[in-house]
Formats: structure tokens, C-alpha cells, sequence
């Protein structure tokens, strides 16, 4: 005989339950597949939303910070000149308006004079 005769061979009162069975596992194994689908889609959403959200930003302006490495080096090369000359004054001016930024949140683009 072939298999497909042994099988066939086999009375219905004992395949019905392993037809069910098998039938109930497919059904599971099948809402399984769909919902991890529906899962990676999403996640594919929202890394694709995350992606255009920053992809969009325009590159963050300076914003002084009082002891940065910026004014660490406009005081030193203010120091290196001689008090009271022309040069140091230019220095001290750019050295207070930076604090003055540093002091108001403002980006150096924006005038703090008048805050």
C-alpha cells in the first residue's frame, strides 16, 4: 500500500481530532505571523517618521556658555595684550558682549543689548 492509502486507511473518528487540531494550530500560527506583520510595519512608521522628523532640523546656532572654550579663549588672548591699549579694549567689549549672550540665552546672531 501507498502512504496515501494508510492514511486514508485510518478511521475518521481518530483523524478528525488531529485535523481539527492542525487546522486550530495553522489558524494560530497564521494570526501570530499577521500581528508580528502589523508590529514590524509600525515599527517601520515610526522609524521612517523619525527619520523625516530629523532629516528637517537645520544645524543648532552657537549658544554661549559662560567658561566654555570660547571665552577661555577670548580672555586669554585679551590677557595677552596690554591693559588699556586698543586691542585689549576690543577684546574686553567682545569678551562682555559674549558673557552678556551667555547671560540672556541668546544666540550670537541676536543683539542682547537691549535686554
Amino acid at each position: 500500500m501507498t502512504k496515501a492509502a494508510d492514511i486514508l486507511s485510518i478511521p475518521i473518528w481518530i483523524m478528525s481530532p488531529i485535523i481539527i487540531i492542525g487546522c486550530l494550530y495553522t489558524f494560530r500560527l497564521t494570526r501570530k505571523a499577521r500581528r508580528l506583520a502589523d508590529e514590524g510595519a509600525a515599527i517601520r512608521a515610526r522609524a521612517q517618521a523619525l527619520f523625516d522628523g530629523v532629516s528637517g532640523l537645520r544645524p543648532i546656532r552657537h549658544l554661549p556658555i559662560r567658561g566654555n572654550d570660547v571665552e577661555v579663549w577670548i580672555k586669554s588672548r585679551r590677557d595677552a595684550e596690554l591693559p588699556g591699549a586698543e586691542a585689549w579694549m576690543a577684546l574686553d567689549d567682545a569678551l562682555d558682549d559674549y558673557r552678556l549672550h551667555a547671560d540672556t540665552g541668546l544666540p550670537l546672531n541676536q543683539d542682547a543689548e537691549g535686554r
